[in-house]
């Protein structure tokens, strides 16, 4: 029999050793924990314009591409070696899950900098790295297709406007012209509503407006222009839900003839890319705002967010009912030329929108839950200014390092 003493000691061991057991089992859960928190969720990319000497006549002023790495709560981190192209004056912006592409439509005062579009590897940590230039490549409001595989965008120097198609090679995010289409309609609403065509969730259509579908024809992804058989009134501008449904804003007159009324409307798409609108003119959400700057739809198709000056709202969306106001959400109340001319969303339930103005420029971002909308941590960041000599103002990029959360 095992001595009184010895059960004792052999107990005290044991206690000692579970105690430290546990103990470390805690150290490593709050290490897993913290290293959770710590993984970026998304990188997000906007390009900005730097002030220079004598800017207007001599062109000593840049425009480059911040990078930041999202956290979960939102709260932002710079990517190593951020900012990026400091000589390649990018303006506006898109992203799949390998490249970056970057264009340059840029003019200040008599001076006009080359038109090119970059494409920019994107490493592990985010960052950037040059890999290819397609020169005479006069483009704003490129955009890629749902599989990131073929980019698209408006040739500015045409009037009307052509939308032209590139398929990129992922070897090195090279960009291989495959043709174009006529576009009148883009820009509909004037080029404070010029935005990026919008693709159907079935990646076959793009729309602008509700007036034509461009549809992709053939295994290279060229569009043919078709009427979307949309009767009057037509969408000033459109974004696509993952539901085969577009969000689009109509624009009514004010009865005292002051500013325009506008609403949210919701349209089904067909099979053959015609549109049909689902929510009755009469019935359309009111979003009382004096102007519309941009639409970014939530890759749940949940939310809605509609900016225009100071204000950006969300709504609740389901493109069967009429879209309920879920948030306002204040920006800059300061400066009356404050808007967010261009907004993204991650996957992981943040909303992103670059404001421009007097008062340079400020990126905000909220988190948007079923519970509600926040600011993340230290929203808004204050950079030297948005890109004014831009349609559309400076551009703005987002890479989702995980799936929909929403």
């Amino acid at each position: 029999m095992m001595p009184r003493l010895a059960l004792v000691l052999t107990a005290a061991v044991c206690t000692t050793v579970t105690l430290a057991h546990t103990q470390a089992q805690q150290v490593s859960s709050s290490a897993k924990a913290e290293a959770i928190a710590n993984t970026p969720v998304a990188y997000v990319y906007f390009s900005e314009y730097v002030p220079g000497y004598d800017s207007l006549t001599q062109g000593k002023a840049r425009t480059q591409i911040e990078g930041y790495s999202v956290a979960a709560d939102g709260s932002l981190t710079a990517i190593p070696g951020s900012p990026f192209a400091k000589n390649d004056f990018p303006t506006q912006l898109c992203a799949n899950g390998k490249y970056l592409f970057a264009s340059t439509h840029i003019e200040i005062g008599s001076g006009k900098y080359p038109s090119k579009v970059m494409s920019y590897w994107i490493g592990k940590n985010g960052a950037l790295a040059l890999s290819h230039v397609l020169g005479n490549a006069n483009l704003i409001n490129i955009t890629l297709d749902h599989s990131g595989e073929v980019l698209y965008g408006d040739k500015a120097s045409t009037d009307p406007d052509d939308l032209l198609s590139y398929r990129v090679r992922w070897s090195d995010g090279g960009l291989e012209y495959l043709g174009q289409v006529t576009a009148p309609d883009l820009g509909y609403g004037g080029p404070w509503l010029d935005l990026p065509v919008t693709f159907s969730s079935d990646n076959r259509f793009a729309y602008e407006t509700t007036d034509y579908a461009y549809q992709r024809t053939d295994q290279y992804h060229n569009l043919t222009r078709e009427s979307a058989g949309n009767s009057s009134p037509a969408s000033l501008m459109v974004t696509a839900d993952p539901n085969m449904n577009l969000a689009g804003i109509l624009e009514q007159e004010d009865p005292d003839g002051e500013f325009l009324d506008y609403s949210l409307a919701a349209f089904k798409i067909a099979s053959n890319g015609v549109v049909t609108q689902t929510i009755p003119t009469d019935e359309a959400t009111p979003i009382d705002m004096r102007d519309i700057n941009a639409l970014a739809m939530s890759p749940s198709g949940k939310f809605l967010a509609v900016s225009g000056p100071n204000t950006v709202k969300i709504f609740k969306w389901s493109g069967t009912e009429p879209a309920a106001l879920f948030a306002t959400l204040p920006i800059d109340e300061t400066d009356t030329n404050a808007n967010a001319n261009v907004m993204r969303w991650d996957n992981a339930n943040h909303l992103f929108a670059y404001v421009g103005g007097a008062n340079g420029g400020n990126l905000y971002v909220w988190t948007v839950t079923d519970g509600g909308a926040t600011d993340a941590p230290g929203s808004p960041h204050a950079f030297d200014g948005s890109i004014s000599p831009v349609i559309q103002g400076p551009g703005l990029t987002v890479r989702s390092l995980t799936t929909q959360a929403q």
